[in-house]
């Protein structure tokens, strides 16, 4: 987990000795330590804003091609993931078997975060919603 160490992780690390770590990181080592592992986990309690939340964490795994684990109705989100197929939506504490994704997988969730979380992809539409403001 790229987060300080809590008792949620404290006890993930003692049940998977080994195979749990808690790093907490400088915001530049972020990317490169994501793209070592082989999923992003974003699990939330249902509450009302976590209904409307919106995550950076959610794009900056699919940027480092990491498939999202992502708990049931976590903003716009969930439903994303399950149309786009960019990870698994779990309800409850079953998630099922998971794969290491194939390098190609890899590369299409780095296309798809890309395509919709970057400044790059929305310059000309913001540019347009200022232009028209300001006519």
């Amino acid at each position: 987990f790229l987060s300080k160490e809590d008792a949620n992780n404290r006890k993930l690390m003692e049940r998977f000795p080994g195979r749990v770590q808690a790093k907490w990181l400088d915001p530049a080592d972020v990317q490169r330590t994501l793209r070592a592992c082989d999923h992003g986990i974003l699990v939330r309690e249902h509450t009302i804003t976590n209904r409307v939340a919106s995550p950076t964490k959610f794009a900056e795994y699919l940027s480092a091609g990491l498939p999202v684990i992502i708990s049931e109705g976590l903003g716009d989100f969930s439903a994303l993931v399950k149309e786009e197929g960019l990870g698994v939506v779990v309800r409850g504490d079953d998630v099922g078997p998971l794969a290491r994704p194939l390098a190609t997988e890899r590369a299409r969730l780095m296309a798809f975060a890309k395509e919709r979380f970057t400044k790059e992809a929305h310059r000309e539409a913001y540019a347009r919603l200022l232009r028209e403001l300001g006519a």
